[in-house]
């Protein structure tokens, strides 16, 4: 799970703002992203956090999107 909606709503941003501000056309990328139903690229990742970050809400990529619990133990998933 990551906290994309949280830093998100933070920022005062719908999904349709932060999508505008990644240069993406739909805000439904943006809630699918938050739901869990698409896996973000890295790529994206940044981009998210970059928007978020310049709206003046601090966050990192690791704030937002935590690592998984059997990759910070160093298992494999």
């Amino acid at each position: 799970m990551n906290n994309l909606k949280q830093y998100r709503e933070e920022a005062n941003l719908t999904c349709n703002d932060l999508a505008a501000l990644c240069n993406w056309k739909r805000g439904s990328r943006v809630s699918n992203y938050e739901q869990g139903i698409r896996i973000p690229t890295l790529d994206d990742c940044r981009k998210l956090v970059f928007a978020i970050n310049r709206q003046g809400v601090y966050c990192t990529l690791d704030m937002v999107f935590p690592p998984r619990k059997d990759i910070q133990q160093g298992s494999a998933a």
